[in-house]
């Protein structure tokens, strides 16, 4: 095994980990500390940044992980979970052909577009697949703001951590995290 081999092993255990930390937090934690206040999306920050910083293949069997995990901590069908989580990752890989800036004010800018998108997704998988979908009356607009607009403000954070991962076991550039702090 190389060592740019053992590194994206690494990589990957490391945001495994972390996939499992953040949902721990935002399912179980969450609740507890901030009562009825809406967890921001955790499990965005990291199927964002793969979406945008590795590779296509890696990024789509990380994005298959990511609706595994994500199915045992939601009460969300698999199938909808999957849908919503492909819908994103297709929007980011085309918005990122199109228009990209590395930083974190681009990360911040997507994380929020995409939890947006993931509840939008959700709906309107819920009504094309489920028998008892969820209807429009039951839509919490108010719980979607709160949710994007905390998802977009730990963005910052959780782009400097992954950051800083990939510094460690990919060699990733971190000069323009440098020049934002």
């Amino acid at each position: 095994m190389t060592d740019e081999t053992k590194n994206e092993s690494l990589n990957l255990i490391i945001y495994f980990v972390v996939n499992l930390l953040l949902l721990g937090l935002q399912s179980s934690l969450w609740p507890n500390i901030a009562g009825n206040v809406p967890a921001p999306h955790f499990l965005m920050y990291s199927l964002l940044f793969f979406a945008l910083f590795h590779d296509l293949k890696t990024a789509a069997g990380f994005m298959a992980f990511s609706v595994i995990l994500y199915s045992s901590y939601s009460i969300i069908p698999i199938e909808i979970i999957f849908f919503c989580l492909a819908c994103i990752f297709i929007l980011v890989h085309q918005v990122k052909k199109r228009l990209f800036w590395p930083g974190s004010s681009y990360f911040t800018l997507m994380s929020g577009i995409s939890v947006f998108l993931f509840h939008f997704c959700y709906y309107l998988f819920s009504w094309m697949i489920e028998d008892d979908a969820t209807g429009y009356a039951s839509i919490q607009w108010g719980f979607w703001i709160l949710q994007v607009l905390s998802t977009a403000f730990f963005a910052p954070l959780f782009y400097w951590i992954f950051v800083r991962v990939e510094a460690a076991t990919r060699g990733f550039d971190t000069s323009d995290v440098e020049e934002a702090i």
